[in-house]
């Protein structure tokens, strides 16, 4: 079973894994590529809580290089799609 934070797209001939893990979970996880996603410390959110009351969290820190949120992520994935679809 992978673990919950990973996310897996696949394309024609690849499998891409998103998310925050470690090295030791992704032993059996059938990626042919891994994209870093996010830890809760470098992004803005908000989360409701038992009683529905709001949380807003803002970033601690950078994000390390290049890496994106998965909204982003799925964003440039999508539009790559709609271009390559288009021509």
């Amino acid at each position: 079973m992978l673990p919950r934070q990973l996310y897996a797209l696949s394309s024609s001939s690849s499998v891409y894994g998103i998310g925050v893990f470690l090295e030791k979970d992704l032993e059996k996880a059938p990626f042919s590529r891994i994209l870093p996603g996010l830890a809760f410390t470098e992004k803005d959110g908000t989360i409701l809580n038992h009683q529905n009351l709001e949380q807003k969290l803002k970033r601690a820190i950078l994000p390390k290089g290049k890496c994106k949120a998965m909204s982003e992520v799925l964003m440039l994935l999508l539009n790559q799609r709609a271009k390559a679809g288009a021509s």
